[in-house]
């Protein structure tokens, strides 16, 4: 009888343990802020020569459920999607976190290189170029938020430090992605933007 309750008390204390971790985890955990678009265009805009304004949706076609996509009107800038409100403020603590997205394009010939991706905070710019240009289908791209990722200080010229992503992060205030890659007409489009950790 008192090993059966010795045991009984270990066990309880075991699951007390484990329940305040999970907790703890749990409590932890950092949100994350996300657009799949499958009600609609979510306050996103189209920032350039595209068609500037809220963007064209569909409900279907994405990846999977509903997107947003743009008409580039080729007369010599370059546009991009512009995050809406929900993204911004402070948001140091998804330092470390990703930014993910998926784009794609209705063509792939006369491509050519700009920034991709454009954090702003007051007067701040932290620009990231990507590996690769999106594709005639999804393309999922997941950037990290801190200094080894590549980001650069648009201000300095430099690689961006530390201090540089905490600072743009704590005061968010624009994200742009960029939605068209060719010289001429064209359709990007944009899905599945989520900011934060995975769930």
């Amino acid at each position: 009888m008192l090993l059966r309750t010795q045991y009984s008390r270990i066990l309880i204390i075991s699951i007390i343990i484990i329940l305040s971790i999970a907790w703890y985890l749990f409590a932890k955990r950092i949100p994350f802020i996300e657009s799949t678009f499958d009600n609609g265009h979510e306050n996103w805009l189209v920032s350039g020569d595209a068609e500037s304004g809220l963007p064209n949706y569909s409900v279907d076609g994405g990846n999977p459920g509903g997107f947003v996509y743009a008409e580039d009107k080729a007369v010599g800038g370059v546009w991009y999607w512009f995050a809406p409100r929900k993204f911004y403020g402070n948001r140091s603590s998804y330092y470390g976190q990703h930014l993910l997205f998926e784009l794609k394009q209705s063509k792939t010939i006369d491509q050519f290189d700009n920034n991709d991706i454009v954090l702003v905070a007051d007067k701040m710019e932290l620009v990231f170029k990507t590996a690769k240009n999106p594709g005639l289908e999804w393309t999922s791209y997941k950037v990290v938020l801190d200094e080894s990722a590549g980001w650069i200080n648009k201000n300095t010229g430099k690689d961006a430090t530390k201090e540089d992503i905490y600072n743009v992060l704590a005061h968010l205030n624009g994200l742009y992605i960029r939605g068209e890659y060719v010289v001429g007409d064209d359709v990007g489009s944009l899905d599945n933007v989520r900011f934060g950790e995975l769930p």
